[in-house]
């Protein structure tokens, strides 16, 4: 900004504090790790009438990978999830890497946005046929779309899909518990702290995670130690892996009611392996 003796004003905006948006690399670098980021990646889409949301797109590729670069190098063991509206940047997310799951967004059938060209825009059915053809996490489809049709839901679910919703509509509490009765893994709305239940505490869902596991470890290894002394039978082991098994699935099972704590399903296989393998260890002493 210059005044009127056209000299500079200020000579520090180009420090970083001083930009208008933190960078995603900043924001992996400040924030705890056990904050799961839903990483939702921007990109041009063509209306049906032949007109782009945004002219003249830098190369798709190079934005890919500038993206990925920054998350590979920077996140950490931080648990992420890519997104995005746009079914090329879902499929180049997937197939540029392996690491992080990747969900489709969809507005559906709607009044409120004007349609996109590709078709695999056009409703939920289309992109949950999408997300299955190219074998990722799952699709996030438009509340509008859901509370006209709730069968969506199911539909996204019996084809072994992660679903969640997006959407104004989720703009009140009573909307939101009947998408919840619906069956979605997750709903992204704004201001989920004034629909949280005032008996929980507003904490992280990874935080919570994170200390389960540890009281998973610690169940785990003071069963074995109580029964060291008395070794094993090969059916004991086989019973007692099956229930801590199964133990651990109802758990996974009963916390994925929330957009956070969905973040997390791609490392509870690896967690609870890890858990196993400490459980055959501590038999062997």
């Amino acid at each position: 900004m210059e005044g009127r003796t056209n000299f500079p004003r200020f000579f520090d905006e180009d420090l970083e504090e001083h930009q208008p948006f933190p960078t995603l690399k900043s924001a992996l670098e400040l924030l705890h790790p056990k904050c799961g980021f839903n990483v939702e990646i921007k990109w041009t889409n063509k209306y049906a009438d032949g007109t782009f949301e945004l002219n003249d797109a830098i190369d798709i590729n190079r934005f890919v990978d500038t993206i990925l670069d920054v998350v590979l190098n920077y996140a950490g063991d931080r648990q992420i999830i890519f997104s995005s509206f746009n079914p090329e940047i879902c499929t180049l997310v997937r197939f540029k890497q392996n690491k992080y799951p990747v969900m489709f967004l969809t507005q559906g059938e709607t009044t409120k946005y004007p349609q996109y060209n590709d078709p695999r825009c056009w409703s939920t059915t289309a992109a949950i046929e999408f997300v299955n053809m190219i074998e990722i996490l799952g699709v996030c489809a438009h509340t509008e779309d859901i509370l006209r049709d709730p069968s969506l839901v199911q539909r996204g679910l019996n084809a072994g899909l992660v679903t969640f919703c997006w959407g104004d509509d989720t703009s009140d509490a009573d909307t939101i518990q009947y998408l919840k009765e619906l069956g979605l893994h997750g709903i992204i709305y704004d201001k989920i702290y004034q629909y949280m239940e005032e008996k929980k505490e507003n904490e992280s869902i990874y935080l919570l995670d994170g200390r389960e596991s540890q009281k998973d470890l610690i169940r785990i290894t003071a069963h074995t130690t109580e029964t060291v002394s008395i070794p094993p039978s090969q059916s004991q082991i086989a019973r007692t892996t099956e229930k801590l098994l199964q133990d651990k699935m109802d758990a996974e099972c009963d916390n994925i009611s929330t957009a956070t704590s969905l973040a997390s399903l791609e490392s509870a296989e690896f967690r609870l392996l890890g858990s196993l393998q400490t459980f055959y260890s501590l038999q062997d002493l």
